[in-house]
């Protein structure tokens, strides 16, 4: 299977037993894509959840890779754990997880959510064990927490020159890249989805926005989840106009 395109994305995790092996040196240990993904899961299966699908996307010829694995949880709102992984040192390896939408495989990623790890030492396996643990517990544990955050988007109220104007302050604000504001806006004036006509809030915003994160590069993605939520938090409607603060 040819990887010398720039960016694929499968629905199989089969696809990163073909990636190549990272570069091992003396001070730089490398850790395979699959490894991560394997270790995921192994910490899954302690936490008893149900793994649905997943979303693998790789770039730079198998350098950099970010895998979202789905699991079982509230009807409609599977919890998504992503990780992102790279070779060329680019970016940290990093956990994050929260609710996704399932009709898109969006991810609702807060940005205390995210856990990064940067050693590649000798001992980075043991140590990322623990952090995967710890950032699973963290997931399940606030999994209640985000829905509930979600669900209090749906009932912040949005026309949609005021969704526009959402996005168009991210945009200019370099919270989020232009090709990702347009995309969105794509998205908030004619949702592809069915399930997304009539979500006039800021809850189909936040849709918007992560359905055009699909095309952020995977050493980008975990930040761009980050800062779109925490410019969302400062979004409200007071008598019918839009505050951002």
């Amino acid at each position: 299977m040819s990887l010398r395109s720039e960016h694929h994305i499968y629905k199989d995790s089969s696809i990163l037993a073909l990636l190549p092996q990272p570069e091992t040196t003396d001070t730089y240990l490398g850790i395979h894509h699959k490894t991560l993904y394997d270790l995921a899961m192994e910490v899954s299966q302690e936490h008893s959840l149900v793994h649905l699908n997943d979303r693998i996307e790789v770039t730079q010829e198998g350098q950099r890779a970010y895998m979202v694995l789905f699991f079982e949880a509230i009807a409609g709102y599977p919890l998504a754990i992503g990780l992102r992984s790279t070779y060329d040192r680019s970016a940290s390896v990093a956990i994050a997880g929260g609710p996704s939408v399932a009709v898109c495989s969006n991810q609702s990623i807060h940005g205390e959510d995210i856990t990064r790890f940067r050693k590649h030492t000798k001992n980075a396996m043991p140590e990322l064990g623990d952090i995967f643990r710890e950032a699973f517990t963290a997931c399940t544990s606030k999994y209640d927490d985000r829905m509930k955050w979600l669900l209090d988007l749906k009932e912040t109220k949005l026309n949609r020159q005021q969704g526009l104007m959402v996005i168009g302050a991210m945009s200019s604000t370099n919270v989020i890249e232009h090709q990702s504001a347009k995309k969105a806006m794509q998205h908030w004036t004619a949702p592809p989805f069915e399930e997304f006509d009539g979500e006039n809030n800021l809850y189909g915003v936040q849709n918007a926005l992560t359905w055009a994160f699909h095309s952020v590069r995977p050493q980008k993605k975990l930040e761009a989840h980050k800062r779109m939520n925490e410019f969302i938090d400062r979004v409200s409607i007071k008598e019918d106009k839009l505050i951002l603060a």
